[in-house]
Formats: C-alpha cells, structure tokens, sequence
C-alpha cells in the first residue's frame, strides 16, 4: 500500500503542475494565444496519458497475482517513460501555433498507439519468458530434490569409506543433466527413496552406492534418448 500512496502523491503533485503552467501561466505568449490552434487537443492528449498511467500502475500496485506483477512491472517502468513522451508530444502541439486539430489528433494518436503496441510486445515477452521458467522449473523440482537428499548424506554417514561413496553419487548427481521427462520420473523417485533410505539407518554399504550410480547412470542414457525422440 506504500508504493500505491506514494505514486498516487507522485501523480496528483504532476498533475496539477501540468495545470498549473497550463492555466496559471499567461494567456498570450510572444503575442500568440495559447488557447487557439491544437491546444485542447494536446490538452486532453495528455491528460488522457495521466489516466491510463494511473489505473495502469494501480492494477499492477494491487494485483495478487506474483505471475502478473513479475510481468507488469517491467511495463509499468517503461510506461513512465512512455508517459514522457506523450507529455512532450503533447506540449509540442499546444504550444506551435496555428496548428490544426486533425493534425494534433493523428500525431497524438500515433504516439498513443507505438506506446500500447511496445507495451503489449513486453507483455507478450513477459509472458513467454516467465511461462518458460515455470516449465523448466516444474521439470528440474524433482531433481533438484534428490541433488539436495545427497549433499546431505554427508551428515548421516561418519567413516571416511562411507564419506567416499557418497561423495561418489553427489558428483555423478552434479554433473547429471537437471532436467526431468516422463522416461526418467520413475528412476529419480526410486534414486530418492533409496537416499531416504540410507539417511534413515545412517549408513551406506558398496552396494547400495553401486545401485544408486547405476540408476544414475541409467537416468542419463534415458535423459539422452527422450532429447532425441523430441
């Protein structure tokens, strides 16, 4: 909530600075009146880019969703500086005299539309980067699990023999590829269970570790041959 009140003071302080130089300001300037030409429609212009920021900012300030800020953010970032130049697009045109409405709209226009399509591109990127780190994720949990099982069998384990074999299977672990598939689920579920096993009776013999690194072993071939399928 401190970020909420501490951007809406932001915006109400720009805001009525942006009212105050146009409406306290004098009304002619170099002779020109500056309420003629194109200046209702920078006006609104601007005043419309207040807006969007705004509500823009407080969804994102107040979405639940960790998914939807980790993407908004970012946007909302650049919306600010996005938001800057339409303030500029929109001053050039309330203060060049003698211009037209229609050319004030479509040059307001087509700086409204460049900046929703750039934000609309981060979102679709946003999305896509954060969709794949939940994917690869979701397919390394299980292994990352057992990698953590084995560093800490080293707490369980007290002769220097059984410290060797475990360090064994850490290493192979370490260095075996993160990634899960369906081909390999069922043999890192039996790799975990046998390092519950030994964490429980506190011990390892040569040929539980042999089991263990065969399965990893196995694991790998599995892993190289579900990359090749795909």
């Amino acid at each position: 909530m401190k970020r909420i009140r501490n951007y809406s003071v932001s915006w109400i302080l720009f805001v009525i600075l942006f009212n105050i130089i146009c409406f306290v300001t004098p009304n002619k300037i170099n002779g020109h009146n500056k309420f003629t030409g194109a200046f209702w429609s920078g006006y609104i212009f601007i005043m419309l880019a207040f807006v969007i920021n705004l509500v823009f900012s407080i969804y994102t300030f107040t979405s639940k969703n960790e998914r939807e800020q980790e993407i908004h953010f970012p946007i909302m970032y650049v919306g600010i500086f996005e938001l800057a130049i339409m303030v500029i697009a929109g001053g050039i045109i309330m203060l060049t005299p003698n211009v037209s409405n229609w050319i004030a709209i479509v040059v307001c226009y087509s700086v409204l539309v460049i900046s929703g399509v750039l934000s609309l591109a981060m979102d679709t990127v946003g999305r896509n980067a954060t969709d794949t780190n939940m994917s690869f994720n979701e397919k390394t949990a299980v292994w990352r699990l057992v990698k953590q099982d084995s560093n800490l069998l080293l707490r369980y384990v007290s002769s220097e023999d059984e410290k060797r074999l475990v360090n064994e299977i850490i290493e192979a672990i370490k260095y075996s590829d993160p990634v899960s598939s369906e081909m390999t689920i069922e043999i890192e579920e039996d790799i975990a269970y046998r390092l519950k096993k030994i964490q429980k009776q506190s011990a390892i013999s040569n040929a539980e570790a042999n089991e263990i690194l065969t399965l990893i072993e196995k694991r790998k071939l599995l892993s190289q041959e579900s990359k090749h399928k795909k």
